[in-house]
């Protein structure tokens, strides 16, 4: 733990310091990953591990509620009495097979079954965060875990999902172009 006079506030003015860094460079969720990279880099750099108390924890969580929250609409709303079935689907496929690969984790690994729940969680890694320490789940695991699932997707999934976007786009173009027709000579 940081026990030196101001070791918390050092430490929130460092990842304060990363966070506004990594969003200069666009980095998707860069206020989130560039505070936890540099709180990082600093408990390693001091050796020391810090823990901020329950009462930040639950502001974050607020916080995090607010901006999920605050972006709720009337269409939205509306909205969800067609989109409860499709919902409801996807969300029982991914719940089941999350399920078994935290299955798989726990047995793979040394981790505690609630860690592999929630690194298997289909969440994103804001909300994993705040929930891990809460759960009894391995906060550092979970976070790393859903950091780099982040990266794969920011990544990685372009680059396997783009050739199929030209792909469609090229085939709706062709079908919806008019089909060319001979212009008679004079």
């Amino acid at each position: 733990m940081f026990d030196f006079p101001g070791g918390q506030v050092t430490a929130f003015c460092f990842t304060f310091a990363g966070s506004l860094l990594a969003s200069w460079l666009k980095i998707p969720a860069g206020g989130m990953l560039g505070a936890m990279f540099v709180g990082g880099g600093v408990a390693l750099l001091l050796g020391k591990r810090y823990k901020f108390s329950n009462k930040i924890r639950f502001s974050a969580q607020i916080g995090l509620g607010l901006v999920t929250g605050g972006r709720m609409t009337a269409q939205i709303i509306g909205r969800l009495g067609t989109l409860l079935l499709p919902i409801l689907v996807v969300t029982l496929i991914m719940l089941v097979g999350c399920t078994f690969l935290s299955i798989l984790l726990s047995k793979t690994t040394e981790w505690n079954l609630i860690t592999c729940l929630l690194c298997a969680s289909p969440a994103g890694l804001s909300v994993v965060a705040s929930m891990a320490e809460d759960a009894g789940a391995d906060p550092i695991i979970t976070s790393v875990f859903h950091t780099a699932r982040i990266i794969g997707i920011v990544v990685i999934y372009p680059l396997l999902i783009l050739p199929l976007i030209h792909q469609i786009r090229r085939s709706e173009n062709t079908v919806l172009s008019p089909t060319p027709t001979a212009v008679p000579r004079r």
